[in-house]
């Protein structure tokens, strides 16, 4: 791999109508912080992923079922939009 290579990770990317500001990514994980409502902790941490310079941040591994066990089972249920519009 070429430093020219290299550069275009800092480089802006469209994907469908929305423009990432690079090509760095990270992807889901499980933080255990994923509250209901989603609190300051949670946006905190996602706040200090994008200052660190990622343009694209997939958040924690999130269940899209009611009958999931996990904390982010919570994903299926209307009552977590505004929170999630908090952290957007």
């Amino acid at each position: 791999m070429t430093v020219n290579t290299l550069k275009l990770i800092w480089q802006p990317i469209q994907i469908g109508k929305v423009e990432v500001k690079n090509r760095v990514v990270r992807t889901a994980t499980t933080s255990r912080l994923f509250p209901h409502p989603i609190d300051a902790d949670f946006i905190g941490y996602h706040v200090a992923r994008a200052r660190g310079g990622v343009g694209l941040s997939f958040l924690d591994a999130a269940g899209v079922h009611p009958n999931m066990t996990s904390y982010a089972g919570y994903l299926v249920n209307k009552d977590i939009i505004p929170s999630l519009s908090r952290l957007v």
